[in-house]
């Protein structure tokens, strides 16, 4: 393995221990709203430390450029969907 393989290895397993963390929040959490909180932070963080990933693996190319093209939907239409399951949580739910 070369130094780019490493640490490649290692910023993965960062995301995976990120998802991890959010994977058991949504599990230990009571509500539906809790859950799509814990589910914030694997939207925000795995996208970018793939994408990091990929391009210290790959360097800039064809394969960087569709990573980034994915992060930038992940990432603008996350907390979209995120708000939107959220209000329809709020209103299925009477106060």
């Amino acid at each position: 393995m070369n130094a780019r393989q490493v640490a490649t290895a290692v910023i993965l397993f960062v995301a995976m221990i990120f998802a991890l963390l959010s994977a058991l929040g949504i599990l230990r959490s009571k509500t539906n709203l809790a859950a799509l909180h814990c589910l914030g932070v694997s939207s925000v963080m795995l996208a970018p430390l793939t994408m990091i990933a990929v391009m210290v693996d790959v360097g800039i190319g064809v394969s960087a450029v569709k990573t980034v093209c994915f992060m930038a939907i992940v990432l603008l239409g996350g907390p979209i969907t995120s708000h939107a399951m959220a209000v329809a949580e709020r209103r299925r739910k009477p106060h």
